[in-house]
């Protein structure tokens, strides 16, 4: 136990300074655009969970914000994971996942610039870290870009060409499996939460209106990692 709380430690320690790699990573992301238009959804989604990741113009807060929320996620990592290449691979997971989600659910966008470099990064990661279920990772990652591809032609602009893409991150961090379950999870939350800002009237159902979910995703992803490797005394 006392190995473990230390490894906790030094995970927040590390933590804190990779959030600031996280700020300055979207501050990079964003360098340059000039046709960035805020998400309404975002800010109200902010508003109420009392965040400050969703305002760009307080960049002060936004870097404090990435730097606690990414010191606890580690936290949380090691003392689920232990100090471990799997622990490793998701650090790199959510430092990818903060900064993706500031970018969408502020500008309803999820750049190229670090969707794609962190696909090929979360596979390395994680095969060195599970080998012997390489196979799962690689069709974890296959799976969520064509599921996420089929869908966008369906939904006719419902998702994104960002969507796609993240859905190739996620699902190389949980496999095949784990993918379709981090879809079923995160699409459960992101509806009732659109649900409950609907009924308070927050947000109105328009057309051609749009509605992050990549963060959702991501997310439910990694509570379903933590959950089902909490030590036993925790589990659920």
């Amino acid at each position: 136990m006392t190995a473990r709380i230390v490894a906790v430690v030094v995970a927040v320690l590390i933590g804190v300074v990779a959030g600031g790699l996280v700020d300055r990573l979207i501050e990079w992301s964003l360098r340059g655009r000039d046709d960035l238009d805020d998400g309404e959804h975002g800010q109200i989604v902010s508003h109420l969970a009392m965040w400050s990741l969703a305002f760009s113009w307080v960049k002060a807060q936004r870097r404090t914000a990435m730097i606690v929320l990414t010191a606890v996620l580690y936290g949380v990592t090691v003392w689920a994971l232990g100090a471990s290449l799997a622990a490793v691979a998701t650090f790199f997971y959510i430092a990818v996942g903060l900064a993706l989600t500031y970018t969408d659910f502020t500008y309803y966008l999820l750049p190229d610039r670090i969707v794609l470099p962190a696909i090929a990064g979360t596979i390395v990661l994680e095969v060195a870290a599970h080998p012997a279920i390489w196979s799962s990772i690689l069709l974890g990652a296959a799976g969520g870009f064509v599921l996420f591809l089929l869908l966008a032609i369906v939904g006719r602009g419902a998702l994104g060409g960002g969507d796609v893409k993240l859905m190739a991150y996620v699902g190389a961090a949980t496999g095949l499996v784990g993918m379709v379950q981090s879809v079923a999870l995160g699409a459960v939350v992101a509806a009732l939460v659109v649900l409950i800002l609907w009924r308070a009237k927050l947000v109105g159902f328009r057309q051609h209106s749009y509605i992050p979910y990549g963060p959702y995703f991501i997310w439910a992803a990694f509570a379903l990692t933590i959950i089902s490797n909490l030590p036993r005394p925790l589990a659920l």
